[in-house]
């Protein structure tokens, strides 16, 4: 359809009309380009790109950030890239974003599906990525025996969890390694009390594995059936902390389309990342 560049001066709002040049809020079927000196500040929900290369440019010297009191979704029917002196900021360390509000970039929808169609990535020297949730413990131990069809366990700690988390339940038996793995969305938290709303098919001894995978913040593929990747690229030294993860998901992630299988992201340069 189109693409649309940030105003040019300082930008906005991802949802105003006035943080775009033109006063157009890109849609389905635009490309976006945020331009230096803006920050363009997601809020609310977005589908942008066309479908046939790059959805989203953040230039150098331009900014996309999450809101800090406002949740919001990104869509990108295309790549998603942050070039050299461009930046990413879903919250920084001492600036997390509140569990009160959700961040999540949704990559490699397409009318034609295919595993690592579209992703993400940042390019080369100086661009910057920063993403941080909400604090969450992510694998702890059960301390009370879960039996078949039981719908409530205690762990040892289960800091930030909260209703609508999916948690995986690890298997304790011996012989059957991985085969009885259970995933369960949480229904119920009081302190390390946790409810899950289908019970358990099989039976998990005191001290077996529980891992939370939901954060606040992150990249998941548009389906599971189609995995998307995320690719950092550094190249040079002396860009140390230009990249920081902590408390974010990477779901249903793992292919480029290419041989190169990334897992949940991919990291290329010189041994100088800091991710």
């Amino acid at each position: 359809m189109a693409t649309i560049a940030s105003n040019g001066s300082g930008g906005g709002a991802s949802n105003a009309t006035g943080s775009w040049a033109g006063g157009a809020i890109p849609v389905d079927g635009d490309k976006v380009n945020i331009v230096s000196g803006d920050t363009i500040t997601m809020t609310g929900t977005h589908t942008w790109g066309d479908d046939t290369s790059t959805c989203i440019n953040v230039k150098s010297g331009g900014i996309i950030k999450a809101n800090r009191s406002a949740t919001s979704s990104l869509i990108c029917k295309g790549e998603m890239v942050i070039e050299a002196g461009g930046e990413l900021d879903y919250g920084k360390a001492g600036d997390v974003i509140s569990a009160s509000y959700t961040h999540k970039i949704r990559l490699n929808f397409s009318a034609s599906m295919a595993d690592g169609k579209w992703g993400f990535k940042t390019l080369i020297n100086g661009s910057k990525f920063h993403m941080h949730g909400s604090i969450k413990t992510t694998n702890t131990d059960l301390t009370t025996r879960l039996a078949a069809s039981g719908t409530s366990f205690v762990v040892t700690d289960a800091t930030g969890w909260a209703v609508g988390d999916i948690v995986l339940l690890g298997t304790t038996s011996p012989g059957n390694t991985g085969s009885q793995n259970e995933e369960r969305v949480i229904n119920s938290v009081s302190t390390n009390t946790i409810g899950i709303s289908v019970g358990a098919t099989n039976v998990h001894e005191i001290g077996c594995r529980i891992s939370n995978f939901t954060k606040n913040v992150g990249f998941e593929a548009h389906t599971d059936a189609n995995e998307s990747y995320t690719w950092f690229d550094e190249s040079a030294t002396g860009n140390a902390g230009d990249k920081t993860i902590s408390h974010a998901q990477f779901r249903y992630m793992g292919d480029d389309g290419s041989s190169n299988e990334y897992g949940a992201f991919r990291i290329d340069g010189n041994g100088t990342n800091h991710v």
